[in-house]
């Protein structure tokens, strides 16, 4: 044998020895702060201590409450091998999330999260995750076999997400039924990327607030163009002003909700509101405001009448 490969082999078994100290430590320190945080230990995270040499995967598929995050995480503080937490068909609470954020952010390693079933909110704000990032937290979402599944607000504002995501973005509005608020503000999605996602939302009849401000929209498609994203199919009641124009003349905005509010009316679409993010006249922002307020009227009476006829259908059952 060769000294060169003599010296490998002999780094290759350090390595080795570092790695099978460092699990011994895991092993003795896991018990200690699952009782500081009065919880007991995972039988699954025990397992995989026990049968890991290299690289750690946690994978735990049952209810997991935030002192056992806080464990683990406190835990594995100082183990450099875990690559991959996934928490399945764990309902987690907002506590829990906190900790599971830390947890993240305190463990450089850690490549893969998986929260699956049970997260109804996604929080990826000012992360600068960009369109790739972006295009497979969308394909997560749709690779979720609970589809719809039980995810409900989606946030990335200011991620660095550029028009090369926007296909991801527009096929998982049109094939995802269970997302009901999705922002997307302060990004680069643009003329090139906004044609997609509006053409995605006749499909979807799920979501309710979409925004897309401060994403370089200049010039969107006109309201009669083939792109309009107020198709009579299309359930969302919130849009941001992407349509203000490159001047914020805010014209587009009031064109649009002036078609849809006879459609509202008559019950034919939802009673779309819009949030006025760009600059605009004051008279043409007091105008859009008005007609704002008219269709708050439209959708308050709406959902009062469907209401008011539950409650008909409900007494005469009991006739």
């Amino acid at each position: 044998m060769s000294a060169k490969k003599g010296k490998a082999k002999e780094s290759e078994e350090e390595l080795l020895a570092l790695k099978a100290a460092a699990l011994k430590k895991l092993k003795a320190d896991y018990p200690i702060q699952c009782k500081k945080f009065i919880s007991e230990p995972i039988p699954a995270v025990i397992k995989r201590i026990d049968k890991s040499i290299t690289a750690m995967e946690i994978l735990i598929s049952y209810t997991i409450i935030p002192n056992e995050i806080w464990a683990l995480y406190y835990t594995f503080e100082t183990y450099p091998y875990l690559t991959a937490l996934c928490l399945w068909t764990s309902p987690i609470d907002a506590r829990g999330l906190d900790a599971i954020a830390k947890f993240v952010i305190h463990h450089p390693t850690l490549t893969i999260l998986h929260l699956i079933d049970y997260l109804t909110t996604l929080v990826l704000d000012h992360n600068g995750i960009g369109s790739l990032g972006a295009v497979n937290v969308f394909m997560g979402i749709r690779a979720n076999p609970a589809n719809p599944g039980i995810l409900k607000n989606l946030s990335m504002r200011y991620c660095d997400i550029g028009s090369k995501a926007a296909d991801a973005i527009a096929i998982t509005i049109a094939t995802n039924n269970g997302l009901i608020d999705i922002d997307l503000s302060g990004n680069q999605i643009g003329d090139e990327g906004f044609p997609a996602i509006a053409k995605a939302l006749p499909s979807n009849t799920t979501l309710k607030s979409l925004r897309l401000c401060a994403n370089n929209i200049q010039n969107p498609a006109a309201p009669s163009s083939p792109v309009n994203p107020l198709s009579l199919n299309t359930s969302i009641n919130t849009l941001c002003n992407v349509l203000a124009g490159a001047e914020g003349t805010g014209l587009p905005v009031l064109e649009m909700l002036r078609q849809k509010k006879p459609l509202a009316q008559g019950k034919k679409c939802e009673a779309l509101q819009v949030e006025i993010s760009e600059r605009m006249g004051d008279e043409l922002y007091s105008t859009v405001c008005d007609v704002n307020d008219v269709m708050a009227d439209i959708a308050a009476k709406n959902a009062k009448g469907a209401k008011g006829k539950g409650k008909g259908k409900g007494k005469k059952g009991k006739k």
